[in-house]
């Protein structure tokens, strides 16, 4: 079956030999045209450092997701995909770029800067703690400012959502802490009111009962006053948060190479190489798949294996092909006919 196969293959490819090799000549002269007819193009690149430090506080260290170790970079790497997809991102990237000037010119170009800038940079991990950010673009120097500017609009992220984070936090313990002022208050009251009624007696002690109750008194201050002070501890530590956050995030991720306009436009050679192997694989692929459509289609016999496994039966001759043999007569007689 094997052998009939193969044969069934051979004959059908040979048959249009011509044919079958077409698509790979036309997707490798496709990709050779698209590559030359491809606009020079400028590739700044930079590489941002992650503190560990930092990102095992804030950034859940070095998580366990179950199934993989995240690492800082990487986790950071994917907060940068997760901004990209936003246009407030992107819309503060081109804020910090040459192309804020023609925002102004109507939706559309609005919009079209957008969708260009979000094509135009990335970020990716190379190592722990190391992250190369890039952007690419017709102009060099636009191509460094926007690599710039998306490293500036990832830490000013980070600085708002820490001071939102702190912000918020400062709010909840001031509505906290005025809440144990007056609950503290209360408890005061009560127990003054307590004294005032019941006075410390002139001579020996209180009764049982007026000293339970004034050591219940005395236990709701002390706990009411607890409270407050924790409150008051933790909302001087939500104000320094929020004063220290911008310098907490400079301090998590340092510029270690800034990104620089390139000298020359990007040209890979091996860009181009892998592109053409590519396409030629597809047109290979394509040919094959042609040379087997036109085999599993042809239902004629044309090798005895064939008539052996169709139809079960001995192969008694096999008629040759003359066609060839009588062309090849024929116009011998035809070129005697013109010497005479």
């Amino acid at each position: 079956m094997v052998r009939l196969v193969l044969l069934r293959l051979l004959e059908s490819y040979f048959r249009r030999w011509f044919l079958y090799p077409l698509p790979i000549f036309l997707l490798v002269a496709v990709a050779l045209l698209s590559s030359l007819r491809a606009k020079p193009t400028f590739v700044a690149l930079g590489a941002l450092y992650v503190q560990k430090e930092s990102l095992l506080a804030t950034l859940t260290s070095i998580q366990n997701t179950g199934f993989a170790w995240v690492t800082p970079a990487q986790a950071t790497v994917d907060e940068f995909k997760e901004l990209i997809q936003t246009d407030s991102f992107i819309r503060a990237i081109i804020k910090q770029t040459d192309l804020e000037s023609s925002m102004g010119e109507g939706d559309e170009v609005v919009s079209s800067f957008i969708v260009d800038t979000r094509k135009s940079v990335w970020a990716q991990p190379l190592g722990n703690n190391l992250i190369q950010v890039g952007a690419v673009n017709e102009k060099g120097p636009l191509a460094e400012q926007m690599a710039k500017a998306l490293v500036e609009a990832y830490i000013q992220w980070r600085i708002s959502a820490d001071q939102e984070e702190s912000a918020s936090a400062q709010v909840f313990f001031e509505e906290l802490v005025q809440t144990y002022q007056d609950d503290l208050e209360v408890a005061r009251e009560e127990q003054h009111a307590f004294l005032e009624e019941y006075p410390d007696p002139v001579r020996g002690d209180r009764s049982t009962a007026e000293q339970v109750q004034m050591n219940q008194l005395q236990a709701a201050v002390n706990e009411a006053n607890t409270r407050l002070t924790n409150a008051i501890e933790k909302l001087e530590s939500a104000k320094l948060a929020l004063a220290q956050s911008e310098s907490k995030a400079r301090q998590s991720y340092r510029l270690l190479d800034v990104p620089r306009a390139p000298p020359k436009v990007e040209s890979s050679k091996t860009k181009l190489v892998m592109n053409l192997v590519i396409m030629a694989v597809v047109g290979l692929i394509l040919g094959g798949i042609g040379t087997a459509g036109a085999a599993l289609l042809d239902s004629s016999y044309r090798f005895p294996v064939d008539v052996q496994n169709g139809l079960n039966l001995p192969v008694l001759a096999v008629v040759p092909d003359v066609a060839g043999k009588a062309r090849s007569a024929k116009a011998g007689r035809k070129e005697q006919e013109v010497q005479k």
